[in-house]
């Protein structure tokens, strides 16, 4: 003859089982509490972002750069910029074993840098854009400039007073006509928009 035995809780103490749905409901509300709260703090994290950058809501992008000239320099930040040359169609930079191709053509903009701060600073090359005849913009691609002619150079960190030349360098898809490139000492500073021709 076979019997269950009944299980005697306590006075007082309940199931385990019965408390399972509690603790998964309160696991569910301190997850959302927590999403609500991460959500937040990106939103203030964004907003103060888009203030130092001189983004508003109202408006798309940020404030217009200043207008510069061909072989002339201008300052931005702490630095001083001059685009003396352009050369565009390189299809690979470097040598066969150590060099980077192109996904297009490559643009070689020849730039001078000078620190007129009182800090060594290091120029921001992520930070530098060139635009097309069409409107297209295109990022400098700090990878390549390493195998540019002196591309290093202008990313290398410049003591104050320091003037080095160098190149930047845009791979844009061929046949493009790059009109100017914005130069920039971070994505905090204002910018410079520089005429190409």
């Amino acid at each position: 003859m076979s019997y269950h035995r009944a299980r005697k809780h306590g006075p007082g103490r309940r199931d385990p089982r019965e408390l399972w749905p509690w603790i998964a409901g309160a696991l569910a509300v301190l997850m959302i509490m927590g999403l609500i709260g991460l959500f937040a703090v990106i939103g203030v994290i964004a907003n103060s972002v888009s203030a130092n950058l001189g983004w508003s809501p109202g408006r798309a992008t940020r404030q217009e750069a200043v207008a510069g000239r061909f072989n002339e320099a201008i300052a931005d930040g702490a630095f001083r910029f001059a685009v003396t040359g352009v050369r565009c169609g390189a299809r690979r930079l470097g040598t066969d074993a150590l060099g980077q191709r192109a996904r297009g053509e490559f643009c070689l903009v020849a730039v001078t840098v000078q620190n007129i701060g009182s800090r060594a600073k290091r120029l921001d090359g992520a930070s530098q854009t060139a635009y097309a005849a069409d409107g297209a913009t295109y990022p400098s691609e700090v990878g390549a400039a390493m195998y540019a002619p002196h591309g290093s150079r202008v990313l290398a960190r410049l003591d104050p007073g320091t003037r080095v030349s160098g190149t930047l360098v845009f791979d844009v898809p061929r046949g493009t006509r790059l009109t100017s490139v914005e130069l920039r000492e971070s994505v905090r500073t204002r910018g410079v928009r520089i005429p190409l021709r």
